[in-house]
Parts: C-alpha cells; sequence; structure tokens
C-alpha cells in the first residue's frame, strides 16, 4: 500500500504545471474595439522550433488599456517546462484604427525547472 502511495505522489509532482504570474499592462493608442490574443511559447536553444504553451483571444471593447493580472498554468507536451527556458509572449492586436494585425513578441524571462513559480510585470505599449 506505500508503494502505490509513493508512486502516485512521483506522478504528480512530474504533472504539476509552470505557474506564470503576470502584471501586465498594455496600452493602445486608439479607442477603437481591439482583438487581443496572448500567446505565451518557449523558445529552446537546441532547436529551431518554438513550442506553444498557452494562448488566449480576448475582445477588447473601447479601452485603451488592457491588465493582464492572471496566473497561467502553463505546460509543454510532456508535462511542465523542462531545464531552462526562455519564455516569450506574443501578442497579436489590431489596435490601428484601420484594423491591421501587428505581432508584438515580448520577451518576459527564464523559467527553470527548479523555478517553478515565474513572475513578470512591466508595461507595453502597443502602438497603432
Amino acid at each position: 500500500m506505500l508503494r502505490v502511495v509513493l508512486t502516485l505522489a512521483i506522478l504528480l509532482t512530474i504533472s504539476a504545471a509552470t505557474q506564470i504570474t503576470t502584471n501586465l499592462r498594455f496600452f493602445c493608442n486608439s479607442q477603437s474595439n481591439w482583438r487581443f490574443a496572448i500567446m505565451f511559447y518557449e523558445h529552446d536553444t537546441s532547436s529551431p522550433w518554438d513550442r506553444l504553451l498557452y494562448t488566449e483571444t480576448q475582445i477588447i471593447e473601447g479601452q485603451p488599456s488592457k491588465d493582464l493580472n492572471s496566473i497561467f498554468d502553463v505546460y509543454d507536451g510532456d508535462g511542465p517546462l523542462d531545464f531552462h527556458y526562455e519564455i516569450y509572449m506574443r501578442v497579436t492586436h489590431s489596435c490601428a484604427r484601420f484594423g491591421n494585425a501587428v505581432n508584438s513578441h515580448i520577451f518576459l524571462g527564464s523559467v527553470s525547472i527548479f523555478d517553478r513559480f515565474a513572475s513578470f510585470q512591466g508595461n507595453v505599449i502597443l502602438d497603432a
């Protein structure tokens, strides 16, 4: 019975997510409605590919700014983030008056397997 409990505890530890806490404010220079798509992705220097971790799309109506104060449970395909990764946020927004989508790539920081709680804060200006 004890062996089963220990095995279950190890599996729960391995499958735990990395928590990314954001305290960001995004400013848009237009008063019109704009689409706000958030994607967290990791970049491994040993691979040419970035892996998508999380995505969220919101429609912001008539607001010049958006606060993103959230905790995201982020996984890669095999569980939590492995070893040491750079974490980026890709924001696709159409805050321009003519609705042209603009991609903003924001380097947030690095996450290590020994630090499962990453916190990022700051301001991001989205130019119309």
